[in-house]
């Protein structure tokens, strides 16, 4: 392979960039809070550094620049050290976002390539507040043998020419419907078929075009989950190259503790959040139909219904800035981590389960309570005894929707964590912008696997009540005769 451009630093990173809005006291235990956009610290390298310094490092990473810009510049993020390119660092260091530099501390500061800092002092002059953490190179390469094979004439910009030309690329880009027999087109032979009479095929190709796009449908969507599954037992690290059979991942998963940390703090979050999101989003619901046009129903119906339509980015927003209010007025969260993050979860999921909830409560049958009330039943005992059981299954459809939405969030959950609280869906992100690798792959295959051992139990149990359900009815029925 040979490289045909010129290289380029990309990776320019502020990774020693402190924070003044959140500095820990040196009271508390020796910690240093790390922001980065992704996981591509050494495996051993956190460990080394918390064995030679005994300082504990907390590694947090974001999703995009964008969003970490935002973090930084609302305040109270409690990092210490930034990761950045560094063609982000002269907006906020404009915004003095970043202390500077004491290089008194820095002991192997005169280690560093002078190259490379002159080339960072187009972002931070003086290298005032950054410090570079890693560069690499861009370039376009490609294989002069297959060039020629392909391409005798090769010339300047003919490689442009194999991208464009289909039977140099192998049909990849371009290229003509097939040929037929007779010598026409794919669209000449379509022409003919609709000539015949559609009423003597309506019958007979309606199934089978049915089937096809079924077909195309379920391929659609199970065939990249399978071949997820195939490739997460591939020796080799590259994701989509088969090296052979090996389940070497999931050994390395279960032994990885950042993984397991991250999926037991979302599954808190999770199953706590969806049960308080159910609990207000049934009341709400309840609420909306059976107290009718109550004073404030439409600035309640409203308020309950707008995070449906509004974007989670701004949700994810709005709940940080209100939390730095919060903490500024009251003193609380003192930190942002699992409560914020809860309370911002239950905020947007309570929104499906009343939404679900109000949906069935407004088929139910209000006989039925208006009978257990004539009954001498008093009202809260007809809220659990009737009213409940009837609108069950709305309550836990919205319970496992609010879980499920929990489990999977990204945008709003990036906005309102802090440190030492980074969920699985945001480990699994910072891993992957870098390229799935077959550890991704075996985590996504087990989620998989709980997911539908999880869809197979459900059924279980309900096909179970639905028999036992019929069971009794022909019982009452054989009684009644």
């Amino acid at each position: 392979m040979k490289l045909t451009r010129r290289a380029t630093l990309t990776a320019l990173g502020g990774a020693a960039l402190s924070l003044p809005y959140a500095r820990p006291s040196r009271a508390q235990a020796k910690t240093v809070n790390v922001y980065m956009w992704s996981d591509y610290i050494g495996e051993t390298t956190v460990a080394d550094f918390e064995a030679a310094t005994g300082i504990g490092v907390v590694m947090d990473y974001y999703a995009s620049s964008e969003e970490a810009q935002a973090k930084m510049l609302a305040g109270s993020t409690g990092y210490d050290v930034v990761d950045m390119a560094g063609n982000a660092m002269p907006q906020r260091i404009t915004a003095e976002i970043f202390d500077k530099l004491d290089r008194s501390k820095l002991p192997g500061w005169g280690n560093l390539d002078p190259v490379i800092l002159n080339t960072i002092a187009g972002y931070d002059p003086g290298n005032l507040y950054g410090m570079p953490y890693m560069w690499g190179s861009v370039g376009f390469t490609h294989n002069l043998e297959m060039i020629k094979e392909r391409l005798p004439d090769d010339r300047s910009g003919d490689i442009r020419r194999i991208c464009r030309r289909a039977r140099l690329a192998d049909g990849i880009l371009g290229g003509r419907c097939a040929v037929g027999a007779d010598g026409g087109t794919d669209d000449d032979l379509f022409a003919l078929s609709v000539e015949i009479p559609a009423r003597k095929c309506e019958m007979r190709r309606r199934p089978v075009f049915l089937i096809t796009v079924l077909g195309f449908g379920f391929a659609f969507f199970y065939i990249p989950i399978l071949s997820m599954m195939v490739y997460s037992f591939n020796a080799s690290r590259l994701a989509t190259v088969w090296g052979g059979f090996s389940t070497k991942w999931y050994v390395s998963l279960m032994s990885n503790d950042k993984v397991g940390e991250a999926l037991i703090l979302s599954l808190k979050i999770a199953v706590v959040s969806a049960t308080a999101a159910t609990i207000l989003g049934t009341m709400a619901g309840i609420a909306l139909v059976r107290f009718g046009n109550f004073r404030g129903r439409m600035l309640f119906s409203g308020l309950v219904t707008a995070p449906l339509i509004m974007p989670e980015v701004i949700t994810g927003i709005s709940s940080l800035i209100m939390f730095i209010l919060m903490a500024q007025w009251i003193g609380w969260p003192g930190s942002r981590g699992f409560t914020t993050i809860l309370l911002a979860h239950i905020t947007f999921s309570m929104v499906f389960v009343t939404t679900i909830v109000q949906s069935r409560m407004i088929e139910a049958d209000r006989a039925i309570e208006e009978a257990a009330m004539d009954l001498g039943s008093r009202p809260w005992q007809v809220l659990f005894d009737v009213t409940l059981p009837v609108i069950f299954p709305a309550i836990l459809s919205g319970w496992l929707l609010a879980f499920t939405i929990s489990l999977d969030d990204v945008v709003i959950t990036s906005f309102t964590t802090g440190p030492g609280s980074t969920t699985l869906p945001l480990l699994i992100w910072s891993k992957v912008k870098l390229g799935v690798t077959p550890d991704i792959n075996a985590l996504a295959t087990l989620i998989v696997l709980a997911a539908g051992l999880a869809m197979a139990l459900s059924g279980w149990i309900m096909n179970r009540a639905e028999a036992r359900r019929e069971a009794d009815a022909r019982l009452a029925y054989r009684a009644n005769a």
